[in-house]
């Protein structure tokens, strides 16, 4: 008796992301890369050096997600009431950059 059941490929639920393209077919190469095809990269503007998470839902079945950017740097103003404002590289203030902030404070 198996320990847990894992479903025949023929009996997946339906996908609800399946509407938004039809399916395309990719290769794995080499190095283990996974090549992105151009009309999906230019719908979601992805490029080079863009960070994804991979999910294994089932053996021979995965979920790729865009991870979002994460701001690199960071500029210092005084806003009208005179207190600071910290403005993030894609409006994004990350545990990472308060820390980052708070080092050049000291």
């Amino acid at each position: 008796m198996p320990l847990f059941n894992v479903l025949p490929t023929t009996s997946l639920p339906p996908r609800p992301w399946a509407c938004y393209s039809p399916p395309m077919t990719t290769t794995l190469g080499t190095h283990g890369e996974i090549g992105i095809p151009p009309e999906l990269r230019d719908a979601d503007h992805l490029g080079a050096g863009d960070r994804f998470a991979i999910e294994r839902v089932l053996p021979g079945h995965y979920v790729l997600s865009r991870i979002a950017h994460v701001p690199t740097s960071f500029s210092i103003a005084t806003g009208a009431d005179g207190l600071p404002v910290i403005r993030g590289q894609g409006g994004v203030i990350t545990p990472a950059l308060v820390r980052e902030i708070e080092g050049l404070a000291l």
